[in-house]
């Protein structure tokens, strides 16, 4: 009987729990480490760039300054920053159209406050064809 007890932790501690182990490191290493690498996106990556940069920082007794872990948030988060600087961009540029169309207006003489005057004198000044532009536009201030 004794001899079955011993036979049995034997088999227990150079069989089975070795067994155990090398399936317990096969799903720790091989099965999550895959399935980790599966869900890694780029943002998540972009991420992990000031933690080295932190790491290697302290490593080399390399003092950093704070914009470096700025960088990269700001590539952590490149999506949302483009979108806000996209949004200035397009709002500068609808200022831009706005003011273009307001001088296209003043000068096309449009219903613009600014425009009645401008339109006048682009109407009178089609009343005096065949003359030199100073002298239309003095002949036609006075008449």
């Amino acid at each position: 009987m004794g001899k079955r007890v011993w036979q049995r932790l034997w088999k227990t501690w150079t069989i089975d729990k070795p067994a155990a182990l090398g399936d317990w490191l096969w799903q720790i290493l091989v099965v999550e480490l895959a399935a980790l690498l599966d869900r890694l996106t780029l943002r998540k990556l972009i991420a992990l760039i000031p933690v080295a940069i932190v790491i290697g920082a302290y490593w080399h007794r390399i003092p950093l300054p704070p914009e470096l872990m700025l960088v990269g948030d700001v590539l952590a988060y490149i999506d949302i920053f483009s979108m806000i600087f996209l949004i200035g961009f397009f709002t500068r540029v609808a200022t831009v159209v706005a003011v273009v169309r307001q001088a296209i207006d003043f000068v096309r003489g449009g219903d613009g406050a600014c425009a009645d005057g401008a339109a006048q004198i682009w109407r009178s000044s089609s009343s005096c064809q065949g003359q030199s532009a100073p002298q239309a536009a003095h002949a036609c201030q006075d008449g």
